[in-house]
Formats: C-alpha cells, sequence, structure tokens
C-alpha cells in the first residue's frame, strides 16, 4: 500500500517539475528581456555581456568579475541593469553612529552576555589574518578575567601568521587544534569567526596586487 501511495504522489509531482524545468529554461532563452527578480548576479552570469535578455552595464559587469561574486546595491539607487530583490536592507544609521572600535566592543559584549546567558562556551576561530585578531581582542576585552568561557580553534599557520599575538595572547587561553573549521562547532558553543571581515579590511584582494597597486585610482584597479 505504502508503494502504491509513493508512486501515486511522486507521479503527481513530475509534470509539476518539468513543468519548472521548461519555465526556468525558457527565462534563459529568447531575446525579450524577462521581468524576473534577481537575488544576485554571480561572476558565472557575469562572463556574459546580458542576463534574462538584461544588457549587464559594463562597470557592474567587470566589478563582479574583479571582486569574484555578485554585487547587489542595498540601498536600491543604482541602475544594475536587471530587476533585482534586496533580502536584506540596510539599517537606519542612528544620528551619531558609533566609531568602528566601538561597535566591535559592543557586538563583542552581546556575545558575551548570551554566552552567560545559556551558560555556553565562545568557540572563536582564529586564523591569525586581521578579521579573526580584531573578534578575538574585542572578546577578550569584554571576557575580562572570564577567559575560562573562552576557546581558540587554529592550526599551525594561524600561530606563523600572527606569532607576536599568539605569544603575547593566545599562548595563555585554551586552544584546540583543528584540521577543519566543523570541529568547532559544538551545540554547547557560540561561534565566532573573522569571516566577512574582508568587506572591511580587504585583505582578500590585497593578496592579488604589489603595494605600489594600491597608490593608483579605484577606476585603474576595477
Amino acid at each position: 500500500m505504502f508503494w502504491i501511495f509513493a508512486a501515486i504522489v511522486i507521479a503527481g509531482f513530475v509534470p509539476v517539475i518539468v513543468s519548472l524545468v521548461r519555465t526556468s529554461r525558457a527565462m534563459w532563452q529568447g531575446t525579450e528581456p524577462h521581468n524576473v527578480s534577481l537575488l544576485f548576479v554571480d561572476t558565472a552570469m557575469a562572463v556574459s555581456p546580458t542576463v534574462l535578455s538584461h544588457p549587464l552595464p559594463d562597470g557592474y559587469r567587470l566589478s563582479s568579475l574583479y571582486f569574484g561574486a555578485g554585487l547587489i546595491d542595498r540601498t536600491r539607487t543604482l541602475d544594475l541593469g536587471f530587476p533585482y530583490e534586496i533580502m536584506d536592507d540596510i539599517p537606519a544609521l542612528s544620528p551619531a553612529p558609533a566609531d568602528f572600535a566601538s561597535l566591535c566592543a559592543e557586538r563583542a559584549g552581546d556575545l558575551v552576555a548570551e554566552a552567560r546567558a545559556t551558560n555556553k562556551k565562545l568557540h572563536v576561530l582564529w586564523s591569525g589574518g586581521i578579521d579573526s585578531t580584531t573578534a578575538l581582542a574585542a572578546l577578550l576585552t569584554a571576557l575580562g578575567n572570564e577567559t575560562d568561557r573562552l576557546v581558540v580553534f587554529m592550526n599551525a599557520a594561524s600561530r606563523k601568521e600572527y606569532p607576536k599575538f599568539f605569544k603575547t595572547h593566545v599562548k595563555r587561553l585554551k586552544t584546540v587544534q583543528i584540521k577543519t573549521v566543523g570541529a568547532a562547532f559544538k551545540d554547547d558553543a557560540i561561534v565566532v569567526t573573522g569571516e566577512h571581515g574582508d568587506q572591511l579590511f580587504g585583505s582578500a584582494k590585497a593578496l592579488e596586487h604589489s603595494i605600489s597597486g594600491f597608490r593608483r585610482p579605484w577606476e585603474t584597479a576595477l
């Protein structure tokens, strides 16, 4: 009886799936622009001068290829050449925005408060780079003498990248040597990383250029 029921359900889904596939293919064919809002355009799509038959402006296309990621205007003011949807609008700015150091301290304080309230550890994925070191330094300040709640997940490359910080701060903390970041994910822990810090510090793109390249106008680099 179960297999008969399953066969009926699957048979009902197949025409729907086929219809969706045909619709999807149709959107990418033809010459008329399709009024479908996209969440983002990745680099593979940016290679083409058009997307869904909408012409991509060279500035947008080349910027996406340069940064290795699709770019979305969260202010909704730029004409990207195609209809797009914003999933997370930019929050309203406060009358007097705090400086970056204050924002880091505030966020670290929130994380420490959450760890105390839920009785969880703080697992920090420390690569030795500026992004994760910023997160770790802010947490150390917020924790004060309560560093037993903190566990640093790292490897030999982390220590090699920032030996002075390791010797001065990390060495006195509890550390775990790992091969994959998954080792830090536990139900009784809050995982903190420096991920997305490159958007602030630009370290990922910096690896591709010589120091002299940073003295050029940004238009030249793009």
